[in-house]
């Protein structure tokens, strides 16, 4: 493995991709080496293609790989001919659309689209042509590196015991590093002969620091690999971060083409690997609809689930909660989410063929457009997860409490219902067919296996803790405490951290109910013709904005109330 520091990294960086893919794109095709006894039985005795899984008649052919000569197994010979020798060159990189990609590509190449999903460079001699094509892991595996290399058991990590064959050395260096990101902000402190204190690991991004455990073990890894300078310890760092990286994406790899037989190296990102595994798997063949009429039917019928918030605020007030009020009305706070639900829709059967038009009074000139995508199964998944979530509260909940009943929020798969009753669980009991009580305590009254992670039955969010108060703006905007004094809060647009340590249910309470202005300040990313910044942004949580809304929501819904009136007495 090669490693560099200097002030022309990504220079140096793309010189050796680029000498590698030459490399490769002059090597030949290696023959096929000739074959032990105990690969010439196992291919005499197959009797069918271990690929397409049709039996073999007459066209079983002898597979190898073309770059080391290697026999691979037996296989059909249209399946032989689909595994030819690909001609580009996967480049990896861990968060590549949101940070990396900026870096590689250089500003003679930047165009005004400032984050890919991939990007290709490409060589080409007399009859070949080579792609280096960059493409991001995230895209597969949507977590961070640390918690992925931390899923990975000892045999798994090939890649990193080869390189540190000292077993002492691979047992400490098997796991994510730290970095002072944030204190390296000149080339001079590469020279620095000792670590920086604990503070220096401070992350503006994050706004944490490293815990001492961590430290330590930064210390640890300077001691024990005998770092002379900071630039001694970065190249360990990145080093053990490709390193973990490759060992990941491999493990990754090998379950695919064990489960799948489709290797995730020719794929952009994981919806396009889990769309083949389908139709392999399957074996359906869906239909193409050449239809431009019909295609912008259904097209214009895709639509994402409901997210609204219909009761800015409510407070529970019920036997459970340690404030209990008996002269007040019992009020139950419940949040009810959906097992799976996009899971559950795709479970139920879904169209594929045979699409007509009951009527077609129009005849339209056929059109050279390509329709190639079955968006067809798109729309009826997202209507099938609606139909389920519609059909829970229209023939579950309201039947069950009619006016007692009010929605606080909705989102995609999820409800917060406001419940006016004696006890909302022995009512939930009552109705247990619809319900997953597995992830209540076992001591729990409730707690019961029999629904255990059935897709399209719904589950209590908190799992028996009692919400007292929830405050709800707009969709993606809301906040909710538990009788444990445990704060939730959503607000998008401002960063996960900041909302968790610098913002508190009060701050959305007095934002809704007097009309205050709350403002954070959050450390962000950002890139001009791929020149990354980091800047500090103010976002703000508006309560004159809500007063104004609120105002107009309420004449809207004053009107909505007149006309339903009016439409009642015109029925009777």
């Amino acid at each position: 493995m090669k490693s560099y520091v200097g002030y022309d990294t990504i220079l140096k960086f793309n010189e050796y991709i680029l000498n590698v893919c030459t490399r490769l794109l002059n090597k030949g095709d290696e023959k096929m080496k000739e074959l032990t006894e105990e690969e010439l039985e196992s291919y005499n005795n197959c009797n069918s293609c271990p690929q397409c899984e049709n039996v073999f008649d007459g066209d079983k052919v002898r597979d190898h790989d073309h770059w080391t000569g290697l026999y691979r197994g037996p296989l059909c010979n249209a399946c032989n001919l689909l595994k030819r020798r690909n001609n580009f060159m996967p480049v990896f990189f861990h968060n590549l659309k949101g940070y990396d990609s900026h870096h590689i590509i250089s500003d003679d190449k930047s165009t005004n689209i400032e984050k890919f999903i991939s990007f290709s460079y490409y060589l080409r001699d007399e009859d070949r042509r080579c792609e280096i094509r960059f493409l991001d892991s995230l895209g597969f595996m949507p977590s961070s590196l640390d918690y992925l290399s931390s899923n990975l058991q000892d045999d798994e990590c090939v890649i990193t015991k080869k390189y540190y064959k000292d077993e002492n050395m691979f047992n400490l260096l098997r796991r994510k590093g730290v970095y002072p990101y944030d204190f390296m902000d000149s080339f001079e402190k590469y020279s620095n002969t000792e670590l920086p204190p604990i503070e220096n690991f401070y992350n503006n991004l994050s706004g944490e620091n490293i815990s001492n455990e961590n430290y330590g073990y930064a210390l640890k890894v300077w001691g024990e690999t005998n770092c002379k300078t900071l630039e001694d310890y970065t190249r360990i760092y990145m080093i053990n971060d490709v390193l973990l990286l490759a060992d990941v994406f491999e493990t990754f790899r090998n379950v695919s083409l064990k489960e799948y037989k489709l290797d995730p190296c020719w794929y952009y990102t994981s919806p396009g690997l889990a769309w083949d595994a389908m139709l392999f798997k399957t074996g359906v063949k869906l239909q193409t609809i050449k239809d431009i009429e019909m295609y912008n039917f259904i097209e214009k019928g895709i639509r994402g689930g409901m997210c609204n918030a219909m009761l800015r605020y409510s407070k529970a007030n019920n036997k459970y909660m340690s404030n209990y009020n008996p002269a007040e009305e019992s009020k139950y706070l419940l949040y009810l989410d959906a097992n799976n639900l996009y899971g559950w829709a795709m479970s139920q059967k879904l169209p594929y063929d045979d699409f007509e038009f009951i009527n077609v009074e129009v005849e339209m000139t056929q059109k050279s457009i390509k329709l190639d995508k079955p968006i067809y199964v798109g729309m009826a998944i997202l209507d099938l997860s609606k139909y389920l979530m519609y059909e829970f509260h229209y023939d579950v909940m309201l039947p069950k409490y009619s006016s007692n009943l009010r929605l606080c929020y909705q989102d995609t798969d999820s409800y917060i219902y406001e419940i006016k009753t004696d006890d909302v669980y022995e009512d939930m009991m009552t109705i247990k067919e619809h319900f997953d009580f597995s992830d209540y305590p076992t001591d729990n009254k409730l707690h019961s296996v029999e629904n255990k992670k059935v897709i399209g039955k719904f589950k209590d969010e908190l799992n028996g803790k009692i919400m007292t108060e929830i405050v709800a703006f707009r969709p993606k905007q809301y906040a909710f405490k538990t009788d444990d004094g445990v704060e939730s809060k959503r607000n998008k647009g401002v960063k996960k951290n900041v909302v968790k340590k610098e913002m508190t249910f009060d701050d959305y309470k007095n934002c809704l109910l007097n009309y205050t202005i709350e403002r954070r300040q959050q450390t962000l990313f950002s890139s001009s013709k791929h020149q990354i910044h980091t800047n500090l942004v103010e976002r703000r949580q508006a309560g004159k904005i809500i007063k104004k809304h609120k105002r107009e929501l309420e004449k809207k819904r004053e009107k909505l109330r007149d006309e339903m009136e009016e439409l009642h007495l015109d029925k009777i």
